[in-house]
């Protein structure tokens, strides 16, 4: 079975998964995030949610082999004010922004950022943001490990590196990182097993997409009322393509 949660706009799908499945290998997906009206006001929700259910409440603790870890690095995201991690270990951001409370981020690790950035923008029409600085020159290598030095403000006392900083996705953030090295695990079957986009018309969709040489995971197939299809983004990432109408 599978649960669905939505903002309005933004749909969370969670469905039951082996553990087992997604130890090991860091995945490129590290966390996602929403914008609340009141930070103060959520936290005192939370709390109260963590009273009236117990363990299987939201809580401030970092779970698993890899909690500690994960905490490091989710404090680096420009993001975020106040985190929460689930039973299982999914983190979770959220920052005091405006009156409208929504999903805002998904924050991903990238070999190389500056090819995943470009790889977001050919393929599913993003935009690229440059908070931290400029874009890559054009022709330039994108497999280049030398960016700007760390900036302020920051969770990490060293700084974060603003740039490459990601797209946007409509009002959707995509917050990349340099991922050290050492290679990153594929999504599917993981906590976060993908991420989706959607589009009118999956047929004209698709087929630009493979003509473009974009690798298919899954095929159009039917869901729910819609139809689907799942690709391969950069670093292995899961990326379904909805139709909707």
């Amino acid at each position: 079975g599978t649960i669905c949660m939505t903002d309005g706009k933004v749909k969370l799908l969670l469905r039951k998964r082996d553990n087992g499945l997604y130890r090991g290998l860091r995945e490129g997906l590290d966390h996602f995030g929403f914008k609340v009206e009141n930070l103060e006001q959520a936290k005192k929700d939370l709390a109260a949610l963590t009273a009236e259910v117990g363990e299987n409440s939201p809580s401030g603790r970092f779970v698993g082999g890899n909690g500690k870890k994960n905490e490091e690095d989710f404090h680096r995201c420009c993001l975020g004010q106040y985190f929460v991690s689930d039973p299982d270990g999914v983190m979770i951001e959220n920052a005091q922004s405006g009156n409208v409370e929504r999903f805002n981020h998904v924050h991903m690790y990238h070999e190389h950022p500056n090819c995943a950035v470009d790889w977001y923008v050919t393929h599913l029409g993003a935009t690229r943001t440059n908070r931290g600085g400029a874009a890559p020159a054009a022709g330039g290598d994108c497999r280049t490990r030398a960016y700007p030095p760390p900036t302020f403000p920051s969770f990490a006392k060293k700084g974060f590196v603003r740039m490459p900083n990601g797209v946007l996705i409509d009002d959707i953030s995509v917050s990349m990182q340099p991922w050290p090295g050492g290679g990153l695990a594929p999504t599917r079957g993981r906590l976060y097993d993908h991420w989706a986009v959607s589009t009118a018309d999956l047929d004209k969709t698709m087929a630009r997409l493979k003509g473009e040489g974009v690798k298919v995971l899954e095929e159009i197939h039917p869901w729910g009322t819609m139809r689907a299809a799942m690709i391969e983004g950069p670093d292995r990432i899961a990326i379904e393509v909805l139709e909707v109408k």
